[in-house]
């Protein structure tokens, strides 16, 4: 919840394969072992037999170097370099020098405290002097801004906010100064331009595409809210640059926890066969679906939860709203465990997960982040003459933990109770459309000039660019569509953001809050607008990533087969292809990640994959499936080809060895798609340049801040 400001109220102007039946395609196969040879246990890519298990493919026994006739040519150079995690590097660190330049100058513009700053800046510097809250003068804020801090007194004040937040802010007048704005600010923007680093680098390992990792980060890097939370010191930027971190997080585990799971699961020998589609699901909900009950194998050592789980408790240290995070990735990860082992088939997947993995990621998550949370109170337990101790009457560390719990419920009847009038305050189901904005300063009187017309001002408007959030409005609901309608894990964790960071709101529609909260999901904002253009683009699919992308992100990591999965947990459409073995089986309710490693690298070539013979054969296993399916690599990176029903089966001719599907887009359709993508880009990007001036606090005509309000109710 937040911290109201009721003080400014001036207006202004397939098939199931057998562990003991696969062997590795990295290694010698030796024919004349028996077909029932086990593969390593370390081996993720594995080659099932054909339907006669005393003939295996002959295809897993060919050279490295043997190409067949029907490869393709080798991608162009271009592709293969856009395509490597270098160049999403590249990308994060564009989008991050941008953020900073936009963010690190002109701090000092307003050199007054502006809003909800009254509160948070003079606490900060009461925690660096006092250790706790202390109390000001009224209509002390000029004096403060003067650098004269002696009205500060030792009495606690009510504050009604964890101190996290507070104590960053106090870091940067530690090392700036008091009397300069910048060091009110400098930490604030700081953590904004790392925000922006840590969505470059969830989008490149959510989509594995440096174009999307750069759209997005330009996206939140040119966002009016993000810039004017990241150029003034209130606590909104902070929660959004942990939460954000702590989805990255679970990201991280998920690609490093969910192969080996996967691979534990194969070599288990009470798997049966994989389920797969709704009818399924109403067999297993109706105890149809009877297979016993088994636990069976874990993910085993999970670090990266760990982490997301101290940052959940920082994020929660921040702003209470924090502990949604907490909740939305557990219940994600939950989900995860479950649909691994649907898909594998285990016996009973949801008691299974409960018992295996879920328990413990639980365990790495929640106590972490309820101690990283108490710990975060630390100036207050050391601090009797704190506010809030001794009202229960105990003694000691428990009597403290009484008194601070008192502390709390006395917080939360304060913010569920809020609803003082305020001139910006806003309804939270328009924020999507950002109806209402905060003026956060405006001056307009004989102390600012340089303007042409000699009417001047001075304006900080909390405002998102228009153009972005109206478009992701509509982003949001493609977004929801392919989650719900396609199972796509991708989109599916972008939703988690905005149910984690936004939808609480909506059940304190009738509390005074504002429209600047939305920068904490403004970066899964930027994350879907990024993504509906890669649908225009060809870099995004409805399922899950192109073709030719999980390719190249396979190749990269222990999975070097470079095959492809659709993100669904089945083969994506768009590689799918039939050799006479019968369609490929899709399983719709186990969402896989790429078997890659932490950052989906994938060497310099890594798009060149049909002429492996592994790829060639046909004969491939998904990294997230024991189903074996076949695989045609796609060899066009940037124009892959969409193919199947929907389903998870392919329709029409299909695509093996680069040759083109009889429903690939137009070179036509492609030109219109890029034109219409190419179009959103600039015009957003326009839109941000057009309103700068009004985000950062540069002296403006009036005219020309008028000619800004493009909503009434702007002013």
């Amino acid at each position: 919840m937040d911290t109201t400001n009721t003080n400014h109220n001036t207006p202004r102007g397939a098939q199931t394969q057998t562990h003991d039946d696969m062997v590795s395609p990295e290694e010698h196969v030796d024919t004349s072992a028996p077909a029932s040879a086990s593969a390593p246990a370390d081996c993720e890519a594995t080659t099932p037999p054909s339907r006669d298990a005393q003939n295996p493919p002959p295809a897993a026994t060919e050279p490295e170097s043997a190409t067949p006739a029907s490869s393709p040519s080798k991608p162009r150079q271009w592709d293969t370099l856009l395509s490597t995690p270098a160049a999403g590097w590249v990308a994060t660190a564009i989008a991050t020098l941008i953020a900073a330049v936009i963010r690190l100058t002109g701090l000092d513009n307003v050199r007054t405290l502006i809003f909800d700053e009254t509160y948070y800046v003079k606490d900060a510097w009461s925690l660096l002097t006092l250790g706790y809250e202390g109390t000001w003068p009224q209509n002390y804020d000029p004096t403060f801004a003067a650098g004269d801090t002696s009205g500060l007194s030792a009495t606690a004040s009510y504050a009604v906010h964890p101190p996290t937040g507070k104590w960053i802010i106090a870091l940067g007048m530690k090392l700036f100064g008091q009397a300069d704005p910048v060091g009110w600010r400098i930490t604030t923007a700081i953590c904004g331009v790392i925000t922006v680093l840590l969505l470059c680098r969830l989008a490149y390992n959510l989509f594995h595409n440096p174009a999307l990792t750069l759209i997005a980060g330009l996206f939140l890097a040119t966002d009016g809210q993000a810039i004017v939370m990241s150029r003034t010191s209130i606590l909104d930027g902070f929660l959004a640059m942990f939460a954000l971190a702590a989805f990255l997080c679970v990201v991280k585990d998920q690609q490093s926890a969910r192969p080996r799971l996967m691979r534990a699961l194969r070599e288990w020998d009470r798997v049966t066969a994989p389920r797969s589609g709704w009818r399924d699901l109403g067999a297993f909900l109706l105890l149809r679906d009877r297979r016993g009950f088994a636990v069976g194998p874990n993910a085993g050592n999970r670090p990266w939860l760990l982490a997301a789980g101290v940052l959940c408790g920082l994020a929660g240290s921040v702003k209470w709203s924090g502990i949604y995070v907490l909740a939305l990735l557990g219940l994600f990860v939950a989900i995860r465990e479950i649909t691994a082992r649907w898909a594998a088939g285990h016996p009973s997947p949801v008691r299974g997960a409960l018992l295996a993995d879920v328990w413990w990621a639980f365990a790495l998550m929640v106590p972490p982040a309820v101690l990283t949370y108490v710990a975060s109170w630390f100036g207050w337990f050391t601090h009797p003459r704190a506010h809030g101790h001794g009202v229960t009457g105990g003694t000691g560390f428990l009597g403290a933990l009484d008194d601070l719990w008192a502390y709390h419920v006395e917080m939360w009847n304060f913010h569920t109770t809020l609803t003082a009038e305020h001139t910006y305050q806003s309804n939270p189901f328009t924020w999507l459309f950002q109806v209402r904005a905060t003026s956060f300063a405006w001056i307009n009187d004989s102390t600012i000039s340089g303007c042409h017309t000699g009417n001047c001002a001075r304006d900080i408007v909390a405002l998102g660019n228009p153009l972005l959030w109206w478009g992701g409005v509509a982003a949001l609901l493609v977004l929801l569509w392919a989650t719900a309608r396609h199972r796509n894990w991708r989109t599916g964790l972008v939703a988690c953001g905005y149910l984690a960071l936004y939808a609480p709101w909506l059940m304190y529609a009738k509390r005074t809050i504002f429209t600047f909260y939305t920068v904490a999901f403004v970066p899964f904002v930027a994350l879907a607008m990024a993504w509906a253009v890669g649908l225009l683009l060809g870099q995004a699919q409805w399922r899950g990533l192109p073709s030719a992308l999980a390719s190249a992100d396979k190749a990269g990591g222990a999975d070097r087969r470079g095959t492809s999965t659709d993100e669904a947990g089945g083969p994506d459409p768009a590689a799918i292809s039939t050799n006479g073995a019968g369609a490929a089986q899709h399983h719709p309710f186990a969402p896989a990640f790429p078997a890659s490693d932490l950052e989906g690298r994938a060497p310099a070539g890594a798009l060149d994959t049909a002429s492996r013979p592994e790829d060639t054969a046909g004969d491939t296993l998904e990294a997230d499936s024991p189903t074996t399916v076949p695989l045609a690599a796609d060899s066009a990176p940037f124009f892959p080809a969409p193919t199947g029903n929907g389903e998870g089966a392919a329709t029409g001719p299909q695509h093996l060895g680069g040759a083109a599907l009889s429903n690939a887009p137009t070179a036509d359709a492609l030109l219109v798609r890029f034109i219409a993508a190419g179009a959103i880009i600039v015009v957003v990007l326009a839109c941000a340049w057009y309103f700068l001036p009004l985000w950062t606090g540069q002296v403006l005509d009036y005219e020309f801040w008028r000619d800004h309000m493009w909503l009434p109710s702007w002013i």
